[in-house]
C-alpha cells in the first residue's frame, strides 16, 4: 500500500533551498524570495505513488527532495534499474502514455521519511521571469541522468564483487564522510535495495551476501566496514 502524504504549510522557495538563487541579481534577491512559493509534503516511509496533483493543487512540475532517501525502480523481468535520490535531488511526475512499454511502471519507495518541496504554478511564474530559477533544476537533472550512466554501466560488469565494490564508492562520492576510523557511508541500504543496485537477480544473492562478508583484507570489506 502507498505511503499517504501529508501537506504541509506553504513555503519561500529559496528559504529551504537557496541553490536556484545562486544567479539571481542581488538587488532583485528579495522580490525572487517572495515570488518564488512551493507547497512542503511530507511522505512516511514505505511505497509512495507521485502524481501531478499530490500536493492537491495540481500542476506539479517537480518535486525536490529536501530530507531523505528515494529509491526509483524499474524492472523487466528479472531485472530491475534502480535510481537511489536524497536531498537536493529533483523527482518530476511519472509520464503517463497509452503507449505499450516493456518495464513496468515506475515504483516509488521512501526508504526513509521524505520531506519534500513541491514547485507548481507559483514556481513556474517565477521561473518565468527569472529563468535562472529553471536553469539550476535542469543542472541538477543533468547531474543524476550522468549518476544513473555511471551506475548502469557499472551494472554491466561480470563480477559481482567488483560491481558492489564500485557502486559503493560510486554512492560514497556523494554521501560520505570520512571518520578516524574510516569512510562512512549514512545510507539505509538493506541486502535487496544493494542486490537492485547492482543489477543482481536473485540467483546472484548468494554472491552478493559472499561479496558482503568477505574478510576484513578484501577492498568490499574496507568499504563496507570503513577499515
Amino acid at each position: 500500500m502507498a505511503s499517504a502524504a501529508a501537506t504541509l504549510p506553504v513555503a519561500l522557495v529559496l528559504e529551504v533551498d537557496p541553490d536556484p538563487g545562486t544567479n539571481i541579481d542581488p538587488g532583485e534577491w528579495e522580490l525572487v524570495r517572495q515570488a518564488c512559493r512551493g507547497e512542503m509534503l511530507a511522505v512516511p516511509r514505505g511505497p509512495w505513488r507521485a502524481t501531478p496533483d499530490t500536493a492537491g493543487s495540481g500542476d506539479v512540475v517537480a518535486f525536490v527532495i529536501l530530507d531523505g532517501l528515494l529509491a526509483r525502480e524499474l524492472s523487466l523481468q528479472e531485472r530491475c534499474m534502480v535510481e537511489l535520490l536524497g536531498g537536493g535531488d529533483v523527482l518530476q511526475p511519472p509520464v503517463v502514455t497509452d503507449r505499450p512499454r516493456l518495464a513496468t511502471e515506475t515504483r516509488l519507495l521512501a526508504v526513509s521519511d521524505l520531506l519534500l518541496l513541491v514547485l507548481g504554478q507559483p514556481f513556474v511564474r517565477a521561473a518565468a521571469r527569472w529563468p535562472t530559477l529553471l536553469t539550476a533544476l535542469h543542472r541538477r537533472l543533468e547531474a543524476q541522468r550522468d549518476s544513473l550512466a555511471i551506475q548502469g554501466l557499472i551494472a554491466h560488469l561480470p563480477n559481482t564483487e567488483q560491481r558492489l565494490l564500485l557502486m559503493l564508492w560510486h554512492l560514497a562520492d556523494r554521501w560520505c564522510y570520512v571518520t578516524p576510523e574510516g569512510i562512512v557511508l549514512p545510507l539505509p541500504l538493506n541486502h535487496e535495495i544493494l542486490g537492485r543496485l547492482i543489477g543482481a537477480c536473485p540467483p546472484l544473492s548468494a554472491s552478493l551476501s559472499a561479496a558482503l562478508k568477505r574478510e576484513p583484507g578484501s577492498a568490499v570489506a574496507r568499504t563496507v566496514h570503513g577499515s
